[in-house]
């Protein structure tokens, strides 16, 4: 075997290794960086149904709450046309009267309702 043709195989055979070492290195990277994009976007797909079943509940908890005050709103509001009526009831004929002797002069207007009781 001829020493220079050995030298020539062996600097052939090292040229293919390394071509072969950097179409591996070159795959290699590439499959990392399609794997890592497939990574980044079922992380972004969780995150995002994360966020969304948390909006969810947010959402809920703030219905109630608003369904709640808006109960507690209607409960006050029934209550104080309750009163309200009640004092109608009461002092309807009372107001009425009164109004009818203002009206008619009757009766003198009382000292803070007068011009001269006001300040």
């Amino acid at each position: 075997m001829d020493y220079a043709a050995a030298v020539k195989r062996i600097i052939e055979a090292d040229n293919l290794a390394r071509r072969q070492a950097a179409e591996a290195k070159e795959r290699v990277r590439r499959l990392l960086g399609e794997q890592l994009e497939a990574d980044k976007e079922k992380l972004k797909r969780e995150y995002e149904q994360r966020v969304a079943r948390r909006l969810e509940k947010i959402r809920a908890v703030e219905e109630a709450a608003a369904s709640e005050e808006r109960r507690q709103l209607e409960e006050t509001h029934r209550q104080n046309m309750e009163k309200l009526e009640s004092c109608y009831a009461q002092n309807r004929d009372a107001w009425i009267q009164r109004l009818f002797e203002y009206v008619t002069g009757d009766v003198s207007l009382p000292e803070s309702m007068t011009n001269e009781g006001r300040t």
